[in-house]
């Protein structure tokens, strides 16, 4: 080992995480590993999302499957020319690319939390609760 870094199967740990009496925090991803540069680009992407559709969470409204054509899209224009440039936003098809990818990750998760916990996809944002508290009003009355 180099440095005293630990690795782990799923997780880097760098330096010494042993020590859990102040904080517990052992086993957690560390977010400050992920390259900022990419959080940037993604932001960029947000913000002109926001300006166009002017809802922040328009993009939970969006099936999964439309991330994957639009992933796709600047993906394949990307390959053509690394350096290219989305002609509506005028930012980097790469960006764009990494802006659906981390919706679809997003997207995923909540997939995969939900069918853990429950055995069925449920609906995104509390929609499934609500739908449930609605359906008991309905029998209600």
């Amino acid at each position: 080992m180099k440095g005293g870094t630990k690795a782990t199967i799923g997780r880097c740990r760098c330096g010494d995480m042993d020590n859990q009496e102040a904080k517990a925090d052992k086993g957690k991803p560390r977010i400050t590993l992920v390259p900022t540069a990419m959080l940037f680009a993604i932001a960029e992407v947000r913000e002109y999302g926001c300006k166009k559709y002017g809802d922040p969470e328009n993009w939970k409204r969006v099936e999964p499957w439309r991330y994957r054509e639009a992933a796709f899209r600047h993906l394949l224009r990307y390959v053509a020319d690394p350096g290219g440039y989305d002609d509506e936003s005028g930012l980097p098809h790469l960006w764009h690319l990494a802006c659906n990818v981390a919706f679809l990750c997003e997207m995923e998760e909540f997939n995969d939390r939900s069918s853990s916990d429950s055995g069925s996809n449920r609906l995104p944002g509390g929609l499934d609760r609500a739908l449930a508290l609605v359906r008991r009003i309905w029998k209600k009355n």
